[in-house]
């Protein structure tokens, strides 16, 4: 019998949201963090979770997964974390493309006083 090969790994995600409070800036550094273990048991695969401080849109992309994943344990056992990681990356290039313009709003300012 050979010996089980145990995977965990723990790592933070920094990503923006766009959270638009008023008064406040629109765009929130949010952060939050994974840990996995994943036991590989023929028949009986074993995957802990554990989120810490994940936004409700994480949340939310993750109950659509499980929705759509069906039976679990046919999926891949680290699927979850390419969507973790899709969260994060979707909102940095609609910030990007925020900064762009305020950086642009700064210069004509600075145009039109000089």
């Amino acid at each position: 019998m050979m010996p089980k090969t145990i995977s965990e790994c723990a790592y933070g995600i920094r990503h923006v949201e766009f959270t638009n409070r008023e008064g406040k800036p629109p765009w929130s550094l949010r952060q939050f963090a994974v840990y996995h273990k994943y036991i590989p048991e023929a028949g009986r695969q074993c995957s802990t979770w554990v989120l810490v401080g994940a936004s409700q849109r994480t949340e939310s992309c993750l109950s659509q997964y499980l929705h759509e994943a069906g039976d679990l344990n046919m999926a891949h056992p680290f699927e979850l974390h390419v969507v973790f990681l899709d969260v994060a990356i979707a909102s940095w290039r609609p910030y990007l493309a925020y900064l762009l313009e305020e950086s642009a709003q700064v210069v004509r300012r600075f145009n039109q006083a000089t």
